[in-house]
Order: structure tokens, then C-alpha cells, then sequence
């Protein structure tokens, strides 16, 4: 197992996997996304500035949840996420659908393409070579 430091409170932990934060930084970080996620239940129409200054959560961790696409941008916000890829208007996560596919795609080819490269390599790269040579 790898340890590692936690992003946040810089205390060593044990790391399994996902965002390497300890385990009560997940958990204060699972806390507050459920505070901001029934703040907006209660209130539809927050911007991200109110709900951040009520429940005393930054804007850039409420900004993390709606790129990691746990919150989207409500229709009507005057609040917008843009893709990282093309910068059109997006309400959740990180990319915009066409980026998305297109960054898949790619993926996709260069993946097949080592496969390939792979398969077309020789079995052994290793000779034998005589002592007296």
C-alpha cells in the first residue's frame, strides 16, 4: 500500500484510491458537499457566492463539485461552467459533450495503436550472446 500526504491537512495516511485526501478530510469534504447539495434543495435559485458565503464553503471547493459533476449549473444561472477543451457553455464537469466524445476518440486510437505496436514487436528482445565474443 502507498502512503501519501493529504492534499489538505498535509497528514500522512494510507492511500487506496480517488483524491488523496485522509480519511477525515473525506469525510469533512463528503459533509460539506451534502450541506451545499441540500442548501440547494431548499434553495434553487442560490447563486454560488450566497451558498458559499452561508455555508461558509468556499466557491472554489462548490466550483470542484459542480467540475467533478456531483451539482450542475441550474438552466437560467447566470453562472457557467465553459469546457476546458473549446470553452463552449457547460452546466457540469469539466468538458462539453463533443469534446468528451472527441477525447474518447482519441483515447481510443492511441490505445489501439500501442496495442498494436505491441503485438507487432518481436517475441524476445533479449540474444545469447558466446563468452567469447
Amino acid at each position: 500500500m502507498e502512503v501519501k500526504n493529504c492534499l489538505k491537512c498535509k497528514k500522512l495516511f494510507q492511500y487506496l484510491s480517488g483524491p488523496p485526501l485522509c480519511p477525515n478530510c473525506k469525510d469533512q469534504e463528503e459533509k460539506d458537499f451534502q450541506a451545499v447539495r441540500q442548501y440547494l434543495k431548499e434553495h434553487p435559485r442560490a447563486t454560488i457566492s450566497e451558498v458559499a458565503e452561508t455555508l461558509e464553503i468556499s466557491v472554489e471547493k462548490i466550483t470542484r463539485f459542480l467540475k467533478d459533476g456531483r451539482l450542475e449549473v441550474a438552466p437560467g444561472s447566470a453562472m457557467l461552467l465553459e469546457c476546458e477543451r473549446c470553452g463552449t457553455p457547460i452546466s457540469t464537469g469539466r468538458f462539453c459533450g463533443i469534446c468528451s466524445g472527441k477525447l474518447e476518440s482519441d483515447l481510443s486510437a492511441t490505445s489501439r495503436e500501442l496495442h498494436d505496436k505491441a503485438n507487432q514487436a518481436p517475441q524476445s528482445l533479449m540474444k545469447y550472446l558466446r563468452k567469447d565474443e
